[in-house]
Parts: structure tokens; C-alpha cells; sequence
């Protein structure tokens, strides 16, 4: 995206105003395919992801352009210089490279803070940096590159099993190492073997306890914050830790089960999207936890109805299907060729771990996984929708999760059954039933508040006013909903040949207006909008509309009085100017 958002711009420094990458993409994909085959096949929907992220750009470039001039014009007036926050700002909302901004004050005569927005630069980047790392105990980066060249990589053994026994090898608490840590303490600890899954991939890292002789610690997550070893973040409860402690590592087995069936799930929906969708469906990201899973996939636009329906029907097919699930360990090119999906911008190292599901789906992965589809039980699509240019996001739940959701949308039908005095199977009928019933109702109350709204018009007819030649009503009537003022003051304009219109009425706590004026007082003058809108400032309000038809409201219904007085008063001035 960076790089199409910067040729388009390029584009425009060169005199380029309308989107033009496609061309140049087409030829790249012609020159590219001899080494790249693949691009020949996926040229359409290149070229249309490129055309679209062009479009895309060039509207927001054009709302850039036009906060760039009013920075310019207020630059102008001032220091003949664009703040660093004001140049950052659009770099950071509007896409504009500092290089842009300057070319564009040069050729102003105006200058940059390019110091202030190195500045700005650097803070963001700073909170970005912060955002990303999560230590409650100040640990750094920089102490975790030391500590691996101190400290043996860490054994995973949670694939076979959820418990080990394993040696403290470091505790790290405020910022450093420490040899001890005792009860109330938050600590991190790592371990020369451990069966707790560092978050990865997507998945959620595993929860826990670590026990020992009168030692007891609970592990919050775990993470692998510098390849090599994995680190356990803890409380502990009871007892004291030290470095050399033989603890027994303890996972949370209730937890961890509910995770496998949605990393397995989400495996079966990344094979099911690009069935359905095409193989230009890929990740772009994805959360696997144990009461949900988030997958996030490249596709321009969002899947209908239809296709949500067919991905969910493939994934329970394969489920119910119960196809094994085997791991393999495999060289990199090896599990490539044999068609094993590797993710865009994932690392992998010359061994991987391959994970085969059947005959239907491989992916390259270090996740933990049910031994077989049917283990899944069910997986349930809760939501699909876009999350950026490009970008589609499904929420789906899959085992004791989906059969949780469903249990809990039947009782809310048999509620809802119940409520409409029916079964849940007919539930739908009677829904159409009542809807209908109520569009019929509907019907009837807008054919009474016409005949109400005719017979309070003949009475409003003699409380009219002469004002120069012409009549006036301005009351104010009684309304339960906004529209009603408005159909009395169309029952009335029939009965008030040429005459003018103001009417107000209190709806719950807050006044309504509406003002008609005859076609030829509007030639001579006289605006429905510029009356009613001066004269509702009264009620704190204001109105909307035209010259010869205004309505609204306002926040103070107890000034409805004064508002028709205002509004014949400028009537009246206007006929007397």
C-alpha cells in the first residue's frame, strides 16, 4: 500500500491528476511472469486491488490537498511557516510524505518545521513502540537480547503434554534479574522445559500454575519475547522462588482444550474462504483464544450471505468428515512445494512444522491442534465485516463455544416465541403476521390524523390574522409526534388560500416548528427559512428547508410563545419595509 500510495503521489508531482497505475502494473506483471507465473493467473484481481487502493488515495489525497491550503493561508498570515504537528498531521492522516509538504510550501514561499516533525515522528513511533511491548514488570528488550546469550533456549513439551517439571533458570522482576521472589511478587520466570504455548501465530499463550514444595504461582501468559526462550509471566501466591527451583509447570487443561478446536478451526476457514472466495483469500491475520477465533483475510469487498453460508457449510463438512490431524516436521522448501500455505511476512527458519488436515488442508504452523477434525465438534460464522482497504474480518466460535452460542440464541427464540404468543418453529409467520397487522394499523392512524389534522384546520382558519392584504395563522397545536405538525400545516395551506403559516407544538419535552409561504409572497420576499430559523434561535433551535416551506426545533419548549410572536412581528416588519 505504502508503495502504490507513493507512485501515485509521484504521479501527481509529474502533472498526473487522474489514477494511472494500472498501466504500469500490467506491464510489470508481463516483464515479472517469466520468473513469477503465478502473477499471469492473478492479473484481473492485481489489477483491481491496485486500481481500487489508487481510488482510495487519490480521494483522501484530494481532502489532504485541502487542508494543505488552509494550513498554507494561515501560514501565510503568520510565521510563513507549517508547523511540525501540522506537517505531521498529514503525514499521519492524510498519507502526505514530509517531501510533499515541502515541495508544496516551496512553491508558496512558505517553510516547514521539519524539526518539529521529527519531533512528532519520533513520539509516535515511541507510543507505538510501548503499545506493542506489554511488561508489567519493566523489562526491556535490551535485557532480553542478554539474557539469551546467558540463558539455554527453553524446551517446549507442550505438544505431548500439560505438565513438566522443570528448573527455574532466571527470574526477572523490575526492570532486572533477581535471584528470589517471594509471595505478592509479579515476576517473570523462564524455564529449561516448559508445556506452556508462548502466544504465537494467533494464539492466545497458555495460563497456569507453577508449584512446588510450599510454592505456588500463578502464570497470567506467556510470551516469546526474544527467539529462543519462552517467558512465563506469574504472581506468586505462596512460598518463594528462587533461581535453581524444581517446579512442576502446570497448564490450565480446561483452557487449552477450548483452544484447539478454533486454531483448528481457523485452519479449516482459511482452506473454505479460498474455495469459495479464490486462493487471493490469504491471512492477514488472525486470534485464536479459547472462547472465540478472529480471522482476518485480504479480499476487496465484503462475501455475501451466500458465501458466508457455503464457507461454514465446508468447515462443519470437513469436521463431521473427522479427518485426521497430523504434525510434520519438514524443510522449509520441501512443505512449500508439496503445497503446505505459508503466510505473507511470517519468518520461518530451514525446519518447519507442517500441519496436515487430511487430504483437504496444510498450512505451515507451531500451534496446538485437536488430534482430529471431529474434535472440533461445530464452527459457527458470528460476523463478517471489513476492518481496512482490502481487509475482511470473520468472527466465528467453534466447539463448547458454539454450542454455548447456539444454546443461548434458542432460548432468546423460545423468549421471543413466547412473547409473541407462539412456537418458536412459527416464529417467523407470526413475525410477518404482526408486522403486517402494523402496517395496516399504520395505514389507519395516517388516514385519522388526516381528518384530525382537516378539523383542526378549520379551527386554526379563524384565528387568522390580516397582515397587509394578506392572512396569517400562527399557533400553536397539540402533537405527539414531530410529523403531525406538518400534515396539519398541509391540511391548512388548502383552506388558507395565499396566506402565510407558522405552527409549533410540544413533542415530549422539546418544541417542533414548521412555517408554509405562499409561492407568490415568496416572490416578493418573504422566506419560510430566514423567519422561522431568526425566530426559533428563541427556543435555542433551529430550522432546515427553503424559501417557502422551513421546520424544526429547538431545546427550550416553555419559548414556544415567543417564537410565534417573533415570527408575526418579522412578518409584519417585512410588510411594512
Amino acid at each position: 500500500r505504502r508503495l502504490i500510495r507513493r507512485a501515485s503521489l509521484h504521479g501527481r508531482v509529474l502533472g498526473i491528476r487522474d489514477a494511472f497505475l494500472s498501466a504500469p502494473v500490467s506491464i510489470a506483471i508481463r516483464l515479472l511472469s517469466a520468473w513469477h507465473p503465478d502473477l499471469e493467473g492473478k492479473r484481473d484481481h492485481i489489477l483491481h486491488v491496485v486500481a481500487d487502493e489508487e481510488r482510495r488515495f487519490l480521494q483522501t489525497l484530494t481532502r489532504g490537498l485541502e487542508i494543505f491550503e488552509n494550513l498554507a493561508n494561515r501560514a501565510r498570515r503568520d510565521s510563513k511557516t507549517i508547523s511540525g504537528a501540522d506537517a505531521f498531521a498529514l503525514f499521519d492522516t492524510h498519507g502526505f510524505p514530509i517531501e510533499l509538504t515541502r515541495e508544496l510550501a516551496t512553491e508558496r514561499g512558505l517553510s516547514v518545521d521539519e524539526e518539529g516533525f521529527a519531533v512528532a515522528l519520533t513520539q509516535q513511533r515511541t507510543r507505538g513502540r510501548e503499545g506493542r511491548f506489554v511488561s508489567g514488570i519493566g523489562t526491556s528488550p535490551e535485557l532480553y537480547a542478554q539474557l539469551a546469550d546467558a540463558v539455554p533456549a527453553t524446551t517446549f513439551t507442550g505438544y505431548d503434554e500439560l505438565r513438566t517439571t522443570s528448573e527455574v533458570l532466571a527470574i526477572l522482576a523490575e526492570g532486572g534479574t533477581v535471584d528470589r521472589a517471594e509471595a505478592g511478587d509479579e515476576v517473570q520466570l523462564i524455564l529449561d522445559r516448559t508445556p506452556f504455548y508462548a502466544e504465537s501465530g494467533g494464539q492466545v499463550g497458555d495460563t497456569g500454575f507453577f508449584r512446588g514444595n510450599g510454592l505456588l504461582l500463578r502464570v497470567g501468559d506467556t510470551q516469546r519475547p526474544y527467539s529462543g526462550f519462552i517467558v512465563h509471566s506469574c504472581e506468586v501466591l505462596q512460598g518463594a522462588v528462587n533461581v535453581g527451583d524444581v517446579v512442576e509447570a502446570d497448564v490450565d487443561e480446561e483452557r487449552r482444550l477450548h483452544i484447539l478446536p478454533h486454531h483448528s478451526g481457523t485452519h479449516l476457514l482459511h482452506k473454505a474462504l479460498q474455495e469459495v472466495l479464490g486462493p487471493e483469500a490469504t491471512q492477514a491475520g488472525s486470534l485464536v483464544a479459547p472462547d472465540r477465533l478472529r480471522f482476518d483475510f485480504r479480499w476487496p469487498r465484503p462475501m455475501t450471505d451466500d458465501e458466508v453460508r457455503e464457507v461454514q457449510d465446508r468447515v462443519n463438512a470437513a469436521i463431521w468428515a473427522n479427518l485426521p490431524v497430523r504434525n510434520e516436521i519438514m524443510q522449509y522448501d520441501e512443505a512449500v512445494a508439496e503445497g503446505a500455505m505459508a503466510l505473507f511476512g511470517e519468518k520461518y527458519g530451514d525446519t518447519v512444522r507442517v500441519v496436515k488436515i487430511g487430504d483437504w488442508s496444510k498450512e505451515l504452523c507451531g500451534g496446538t491442534h485437536v488430534q482430529a477434525t471431529g474434535d472440533i465438534g461445530l464452527l459457527v460464522i458470528t460476523s463478517e465485516s471489513g476492518i481496512g482497504s482490502g481487509i475482511r474480518r470473520v468472527w466465528a466460535l467453534a466447539g463448547a463455544a458454539a454450542y454455548a452460542y447456539l444454546t443461548e440464541l434458542r432460548e432468546q427464540l423460545s423468549d421471543a416465541a413466547a412473547a409473541l404468543d407462539t412456537r418458536p418453529d412459527n416464529l417467523l409467520n407470526r413475525a410477518q403476521q404482526l408486522s403486517a397487522q402494523v402496517r395496516e394499523q399504520e395505514k389507519r392512524i395516517e388516514v385519522l390524523s388526516k381528518r384530525l389534522a382537516t378539523a383542526e384546520a378549520e379551527g386554526l382558519v379563524r384565528h387568522a390574522i390580516s397582515v397587509n392584504g394578506f392572512q396569517m395563522v400562527a399557533e400553536q397545536i397539540a402533537a405527539d409526534e414531530p410529523g403531525y405538525v406538518k400534515v396539519v400545516l398541509d391540511a391548512l395551506r388548502s383552506r388558507l388560500d395565499g396566506g402565510i403559516i407558522v405552527l409549533a407544538a410540544k413533542v415530549g419535552e422539546t418544541p417542533r416548528f414548521a412555517m408554509a409561504v405562499p409561492k407568490a409572497l415568496g416572490q416578493r420576499g418573504y422566506s419560510a427559512r430566514e423567519i422561522l430559523g431568526e425566530a426559533a434561535k428563541l427556543a435555542k433551535g433551529g430550522v432546515g428547508g427553503g424559501q417557502d416551506f422551513a421546520e424544526g426545533g429547538g431545546r427550550d419548549a416553555s419559548k414556544i410563545p415567543d417564537v410565534l410572536r417573533t415570527a408575526v412581528e418579522l412578518v409584519r416588519r417585512k410588510a411594512e419595509g
